[in-house]
């Protein structure tokens, strides 16, 4: 499986290892969708978007495989 992510480096490191921030987008977005806010957070962070493995036939990925029954919602 090929993994897509986009990340940010600290910029404020503190010496020790950055923690780690993992962004999980919802279901239909990418891994863009959430790194907007990276900007806003924690400068100590590493920030990692992952984009969800499974492609939706319209566009958009999801971390698993949904079935909608019509006429059920």
């Amino acid at each position: 499986m090929n993994f897509q992510y986009r990340h940010k480096t600290p910029s404020k490191p503190s010496g020790e290892k950055a923690p780690l921030l993992l962004l999980l987008h919802g279901f239909g977005a990418d891994e863009n969708d959430l790194f907007g806010l990276s900007s806003y957070l924690d400068e100590r962070f590493f920030i990692a978007s992952a984009r969800a493995p499974h492609r939706l036939p319209y566009g958009g990925f999801a971390w698993f495989e949904l079935y909608i029954q019509p006429g059920r919602v």
